[in-house]
């Protein structure tokens, strides 16, 4: 089992695609970084508001899409931080990453 999801991050990618990364905790500690590569949110339903005082945490649910990169014809990739490469591990959340065969 995992436990939540946590370290979400989107990039744009060309053309006006936008790419979900993300990491989830494995129960031995390492983790599985995600990446979706053309996502598309559904319309924001969400509403501020500013409050003094005491404030509670909130669990927000947003929903999406995704669809192929027609380009990579990729849909997502997961990597697991107890096998992988470190260097790709590290830079996980500064460029879209790409499996090493489709690059």
């Amino acid at each position: 089992r995992y436990s939540r999801v946590t370290g979400v991050q989107t990039c744009a990618l060309p053309i006006s695609n936008l790419a979900l990364l993300f990491t989830r905790e494995k129960a031995n500690g390492y983790k599985l970084y995600h990446i979706f590569y053309n996502v598309q949110f559904k319309e924001d339903t969400l509403v501020a508001r500013t409050y003094s005082g005491n404030f509670e945490e909130d669990t927000l649910s947003i929903d999406f899409d995704v669809f192929k990169d027609k380009n990579k014809d990729l849909v997502y990739y997961v990597v697991d931080s107890e096998t992988a490469n470190p260097e790709i591990v590290a830079n996980w959340f500064t460029k879209v990453t790409y499996p090493n065969e489709v690059i």
